[in-house]
């Protein structure tokens, strides 16, 4: 089984420190911490991680919610929110971004690994719909040009009888 690799985006180094340990010791590799959110979008290039867990306020330019709907529109990788801020404001700026989880500091760690493993599970099963929804506009497509050749088909096979029967008339 391949090993579920978690990009770290935090930047407070004492919580992201503990926050590596505790999801090494549930099982998951964390490639990188990092404490910006335009590092955050880089490394997912660069890594690929299965997962971000992604605090809100973070050093630099760019929040995390920012960086969350960046990561998510390019890359397409499910982003769980870790955060301190439960404030009304921010949740409903979170909200836009459609998370995968929202998980209030101090953390627990059966919430976060919780949490964690609904995030995987709920993106896996929409790139399963996504791909079905792919074929099924594929098929579709095969579908109707089948139908346009048939009408074609038949178009000229009516013609072909219409010739004959004008002259017999």
């Amino acid at each position: 089984m391949v090993p579920i690799k978690i990009l770290v985006v935090e930047d407070e180094q004492l919580v992201a420190d503990d926050l590596r340990e505790t999801l090494e010791y549930l099982g998951y590799v964390v490639p990188a911490l990092v404490a910006t959110g335009e590092d955050a979008i880089v490394m997912v290039e660069a890594l690929q991680p299965d997962l971000v867990l992604m605090d809100i306020r973070l050093g630099g330019e760019m929040d995390g919610v920012e960086a969350s709907f960046k990561i998510q529109s390019r890359f397409h990788v499910p982003v769980v929110y870790l955060t301190a801020n439960a404030d009304r404001a921010t949740l409903e700026r979170v909200k836009a971004t459609q998370p995968f989880g929202y998980i209030l500091k101090p953390f627990d760690e059966r919430i976060l690994s919780t949490t964690i493993e609904i995030a995987l599970k709920r993106h896996e099963a929409e790139f399963e719909v996504q791909k079905a929804l792919s074929r099924a506009q594929a098929d579709k497509q095969i579908a109707q040009f089948q139908s346009q050749l048939k009408s074609q088909y038949l178009y000229m096979a009516a013609h072909e009888f219409r010739n004959p029967l004008t002259t017999i008339r």
